[in-house]
């Protein structure tokens, strides 16, 4: 990209020109699934592409080496995702989430090694990958796969859980390790940091990084810079620049960019602060969008920052405020085995990110020289497939943004503020308004409502349902709401949320409702202000969450279930129907009543969601010694946890020490402790 790096202070006369380009990385941008059908599948165009770098300080691909790159990676097995780079190879795998079979490639020299499958099956998984030595050939590699478990996207763990794979072995190994406090490790933040072979996971609270030494087998936390009270995280990221750890995190208002000076200290200094609505103004060619998305730093250039607003990068200046967007990019067939015309769009998009030193000092971003058709580029227009339906007695403003293939029948209405994805159909009488952004391929049912004309704003990823009459994004029912504050909602991917069901924005300007993926939402069901869902709940009919609830993942509830607000629903667990729960349900366990009472484990939930013999045992005896003791001594339940982390062969068990925290985060200050349990003899 022409000018992207001015003011780099390098003198054009002594500038090298460099006739191979050097692969700094590609754009990775997942598929879905269209309708029922998994062999058709369209991009994800409600989330920004991951950037994912392949160089490592200084040892670049160099693609003329073996000539121009591929433009495709259908030398692989069908329907593989991307989930990491290293040293100019890419690791990849069938099922992004749970990473189980992998592939480790060259995308260059076209070879690829089938690794075996992990020995433990983990609901989600996050992978690191550490390659080294000469990349021309993948026998001269020696690689590492570290696959950390996440037990959910919002619970704190103890363990650090990993299955590590050595090319030297050829052979899994398992690996736990203790942390001195909890943590939060999330798979949705994108890859892991990989500096100086350390590895750095990013915390789900944006407070804290997760760092693994391989070397010592040591697991530490490390701060990540305090952030003022009304900064709200939007989009973040930590990598590597000159030789040193940078971290950049973006609200709707700033970006700040960090520098980690001292890695033992955990001393950051902050290096830049950008004015978000100053960065549209000196660039008025770049349109303004809510969604601002970090991707990458130049790897040898600090000033550089790759930048995303709405899924289009640019390279952005921090010395000369200018930002410099790609070449129109060509489309790269990364994933797909899917008939082309049945898609007419590319299922994953790349661009090859080449950067070539010119004479005049910049850095130049062209794409690799691919085999693919010129006319194939990103319009929100299109003929055949892509075309937009919209019936003449809907009201669509015009400054609504449409996706390809949208579907808007009779009576509907769609905002100036508006952004549909791909594929989206609103059934007649459903109301699209305020500050929305909807993924692909959801669907709005007759008279359901989504988003609201307030300050803030309602995100809603692909693959949603919105039942019919269901209210979504709208403002909450809190006193302490002042008008005119600005209220936000997030929602992931595969949820749907059933008729007359009512979802609320937050309460408070630095908060947000949140859910997660995956969650059915039943009919009449509520969920209040700065809830937190996590995913794979279900909520059976008129369950009713107040305000700021967590629920973790895999949760079920029955029919007319009541949360208190402020409580905290752990995961695995059962809510039986009619219950009212005033205090946290501790994980794994099953609570009901009008004043809902602990019932014993979730057997058959853990049955369901593939826990081990060993594992269920373990928990059945850690819930008799802390709720059921044989003995009848009635001591506290701090003595009953107390003994129970003395003992050894329970104490190995995951699960068990998850149980273990779970309860004892509930009777911290500001939570309303666990709900009442009967102490009786027997089992």
């Amino acid at each position: 990209m022409q000018d992207a790096a001015e003011g780099e202070g390098m003198d054009s006369s002594c500038a090298p020109r460099v006739r191979n380009p050097i692969l700094l990385g590609l754009f990775r941008q997942t598929p879905v699934a269209v309708g029922n059908d998994p062999s058709i599948r369209r991009m994800n165009q409600a989330k920004p592409p991951q950037f994912l770098p392949v160089c490592k300080e200084g040892r670049d691909l160099k693609c003329g080496k073996w000539g121009n790159l591929d433009d495709s990676l259908s030398f692989l097995p069908p329907s593989v995702t991307i989930v990491a780079s290293s040293n100019g190879c890419l690791l990849c795998c069938t099922d992004q989430i749970k990473n189980m079979d992998y592939v480790v490639c060259n995308p260059v020299t076209r070879e690829f090694h089938m690794l075996p499958q992990p020995h433990r099956l983990y609901p989600y998984a996050a992978t690191a990958f550490i390659c080294k030595g000469d990349n021309e050939s993948l026998t001269g590699l020696c690689y590492e796969i570290y696959r950390a478990r996440v037990a959910s996207a919002v619970s704190l763990a103890t363990t650090l859980e990993l299955d590590i794979f050595s090319s030297t072995t050829g052979e899994w190994t398992q690996l736990s390790l203790i942390a001195a406090s909890p943590f939060q490790l999330s798979v949705h933040l994108g890859p892991p940091l990989v500096f100086d072979d350390v590895i750095y996971w990013r915390s789900y609270s944006y407070d804290y990084m997760i760092e693994y030494d391989p070397t010592r087998e040591l697991v530490e936390l490390k701060p990540l810079p305090e952030r003022g009270q009304n900064f709200r995280i939007w989009s973040d990221h930590i990598g590597q620049s000159e030789g040193k750890i940078q971290y950049a995190r973006a609200d709707n208002s700033e970006i700040e960019v960090w520098v980690l000076e001292d890695i033992k200290k955990g001393e950051w200094t902050m290096t830049q602060r950008v004015s978000v609505e100053a960065m549209f103004q000196w660039n008025p060619h770049v349109v303004s969008t809510i969604y601002i998305g970090i991707q990458h730093f130049h790897p040898r250039n600090q000033l550089l920052i790759l930048i995303t607003f709405d899924g289009r990068p640019y390279w952005y200046n921090c010395r000369s405020g200018r930002l410099s967007a790609f070449r129109e990019p060509k489309l790269m067939k990364l994933i797909s085995r899917c008939p082309q015309e049945a898609l007419n769009i590319t299922p994953t998009r790349s661009l090859c990110a080449a950067a070539t030193t010119t004479t005049t000092g910049s850095v130049s971003i062209t794409p690799s020289s691919l085999n693919v058709n010129e006319e194939e580029k990103f319009s929100s227009t299109g003929t055949g497939t892509n075309c937009n339906f919209i019936h003449p007695s809907a009201v669509v403003h015009p400054n609504a943004i449409l996706g390809q293939g949208v579907s808007i029948g009779p009576f509907c209405t769609v905002g100036p503020s508006a952004k549909l994805g791909n594929a989206c159909r609103l059934y007649p009488a459903s109301h699209v308004s305020g500050k929305t952004e909807l993924g692909d391929n959801c669907i709005l049912m007759m008279g359901a409502v989504v988003g609201d004309e307030l300050p803030g704003h309602t995100l809603i990823g692909c693959n949603n349902i919105i039942g019919h009459h269901a209210v979504v994004g709208i403002k909450c029912q809190d006193m302490k709401y002042k008008p005119g504050s600005e209220c936000f909602l997030q929602i992931g991917d595969n949820n749907e949320i059933r008729e007359y069901a009512s979802v609320h924005r937050s309460s408070l300007p630095n908060e947000r409702t949140i859910i997660g993926d995956n969650n059915l939402i039943m009919g009449s069901c509520h969920i209040a202000h700065d809830c937190k869902v996590g995913n794979n709940n279900i909520f059976a009919n008129n369950t009713l969450l107040a305000g700021h609830v967590v629920v973790e993942d895999f949760t079920h509830t029955a029919g007319a279930t009541v949360i208190h607000q402020f409580c905290h629903i752990g995961s695995f667990s059962f809510i039986g129907g009619g219950s009212v729960v005033s205090q946290d349900v501790p994980k794994y366990t099953m609570v009901s009543g009008e004043r809902a009472e602990l019932r014993g484990l979730n057997l058959e939930g853990l049955r369901r969601r593939g826990f081990s013999v060993v594992e269920v045992k373990s928990l059945r005896a850690a819930y008799r010694k802390i709720f059921m003791p044989a003995d009848g001594n009635f001591r506290s339940i701090e003595d009953r946890l107390t003994e129970l982390e003395k003992d050894e062969k329970l104490n190995g068990v995951p699960a068990v020490c998850f149980l273990l925290q779970s309860i004892r985060d509930s009777f911290a200050e500001e939570r309303r402790g666990i709900c009442k349990f009967r102490s009786w003899a027997g089992s």
